[in-house]
């Protein structure tokens, strides 16, 4: 077998959205890398999703649940899957959510499109957030700041809640606080949902900061 003829196959097997470099499923929508960890989804949730639990106990009905609450809420606020459609969305897409020129997205999810990583290594932040700590990966973000709501660890130390890899990978800590953001923005290919109040709403967390992944 030539050597192009196995990469190619490796390349398809190896578990969805941007192997290789090449994202399968046009339906999502690539983002920039925020995170450097090694993702390894031999897991799947009974829906189909691919992930890596980094040998924690994490339950994949969670995942599935939601995933679930995201996709609903989007489909309520855009039901032709076209950003601009909603009134007084128009601005914030265009500008302040940065959603991109096709403004339109796909519903239902295909959940074998998706993969997420759970990172085993976080780390608690030492201030609080809405009067709780955050599990925090160990990647910094870069638009770190005095007031940075990613989990403050010290002056202009900023570190990601949960974030995209490889273009399309969800990688999240264990508590899942913030995982419909990354997931929010691969479906939409909007960069900063949280400066749409429509978008954000399909964001609201449903898990505590502190939750460590068991439940569903």
């Amino acid at each position: 077998m030539k050597r192009h003829t196995v990469f190619t196959i490796a390349c398809f097997i190896a578990l969805a959205t941007t192997s290789c470099g090449v994202s399968y499923c046009k339906q999502l929508f690539p983002q920039l890398t925020q995170t450097t960890y090694t993702v390894t989804p031999t897991l799947t949730t009974p829906k189909g999703i691919h992930y890596d639990p980094s040998g924690l106990a994490i339950n994949p009905a969670l995942i599935d649940r939601l995933t679930d609450e995201v996709e609903a809420c989007l489909i309520k606020a855009f039901p032709d899957g076209n950003i601009l459609s909603t009134v007084g969305q128009r601005d914030d897409a265009l500008d302040g959510a940065a959603c991109g020129p096709s403004h339109h997205f796909t519903l239902p999810v295909t959940r074998s499109c998706l993969t997420v990583k759970v990172a085993s290594d976080w780390h608690l932040s030492t201030d609080e957030f809405n009067g709780s700590k955050q599990q925090l990966l160990h990647d910094v973000a870069l638009d770190a700041g005095p007031t940075c709501g990613k989990g403050e660890t010290g002056p202009w130390a900023c570190y990601w809640r949960a974030g995209v890899q490889d273009k399309v990978t969800i990688v999240t800590a264990p508590s899942f606080y913030v995982f419909k953001q990354p997931l929010v923005e691969i479906i939409t290919g909007c960069a900063y949902p949280w400066s749409s109040p429509t978008l954000s709403a399909c964001m609201t967390p449903t898990t505590g900061p502190l939750s460590d992944g068991t439940g569903p």
